[in-house]
Order: structure tokens, then sequence, then C-alpha cells
């Protein structure tokens, strides 16, 4: 049912920016089909890394970024895409709208079956309430959207001088196929 009151910039603005996100979910999940996860993390954040440090630098922003070495369990390809576009979009907003000093990437695998990314930083901070009660978050909720369709969850605190997002995504180790003691797998093995 239409309402016959016209439509605000505003909303139109975050209904386009829905639509957006939604078209992005759909072009990176069938992106991922075929495609190989990176064989390390520093190699699958090399590319943001590379683009946000020359901007941060030229804006007079400090980033960190720690990152480890190798993976313990690797993500899927869609959970790496939506783990980038998640820093992407959380990087962005960091140059738009937090008058950041300082920001802190960090890629955490506290065990074999769990990631997290966290990126904060210290600039103005926001009423995190505020904004999803005034409809503003449109944002805020395709970050959250994104992450849960891979399986996790996002947590956004905020305050004054302080920003911090927290993605935690639940990895699936891939087991080995089950051998009879020599080296052919069980389910490739045929009975003579």
């Amino acid at each position: 049912e239409q309402s016959e009151a016209p439509l605000q910039r505003q909303h139109v603005l975050s209904m386009l920016k829905l639509i957006r996100d939604d078209l992005r979910q759909t072009i990176d999940s069938s992106a991922s089909v075929g495609v190989e996860v990176p064989a390390t993390p520093l190699e699958w954040i090399a590319p943001l890394r590379y683009r946000f440090t020359e901007l941060f630098d030229e804006l007079g922003i400090a980033i960190d970024w720690q990152c480890p070495a190798q993976w313990r369990t690797p993500p899927t390809a869609l959970q790496c895409l939506a783990l980038i576009r998640l820093l992407e979009e959380s990087l962005t907003n960091v140059v738009k709208h937090s008058r950041a000093r300082r920001v802190r990437v960090c890629l955490e695998l506290p065990d074999a079956n769990r990631l997290l990314l966290s990126i904060d930083d210290d600039g103005v901070g926001f009423d995190v309430a505020a904004v999803q009660q005034a409809g503003m978050s449109v944002g805020m909720r395709s970050m959250h959207l994104r992450i849960a369709r891979v399986g996790g969850t996002l947590t956004v605190n905020a305050q004054p001088g302080h920003t911090m997002l927290v993605a935690e995504l639940a990895l699936k180790s891939v087991q080995p196929p089950q051998t009879d003691g020599d080296a052919t797998p069980k389910a490739l093995q045929t009975s003579s």
C-alpha cells in the first residue's frame, strides 16, 4: 500500500542505498563462486591496506594494521568478500564522519573456529541508538546484514572519542577425507 505523501529526499536516498547494498550482496555471492580464498590474511587485506594507508597518510590519519601471517582455518570466499566490504565501508565512514586522528584495524584468529575483525578510531563517536531511531542507519543496517548473511555478528560501540566495530565469524574447518591407512580416501575406494 502506498502513501499519498511524497517521500522525503533522505528516505529516497536510504532506499537507494539499501537497493545498492542488496545488489552488491548478489554480485558478491555470484562472484564468490569459484573464487579462491587468499592464501594468507596478509594477501587478503593487502589491496585495502594499500589503498587506505595512502589515503590516510594524505589526510594525516595514523592507521595501525594488525594481521596474523597465516589462517588457522580460512574463511569462505563469501566471508572474505563480506569482511572486505565491511572494512571498506567502515574506513570510508572514518574519513567521512569521524574526524579521527588514529585508526586501528585488527584481524584476530582466537581459535580455529573464530575470526574477529575490529576497526576502532579516536574520532568524535556517535550515539548508536539515536542514529538507529532517526532512521539514518542504512549503512549500519547494511553492515549488520552483510555479516549476518555469512554466519557472523557485528557489534558497534561508540562514545565521544571512540568508535569500535567488531565482526565475529564462525569458521568451519574442512576435514580431510577419511582413509583406511593408505592414501586413498574412503569415498574413492572401491570394493574388489
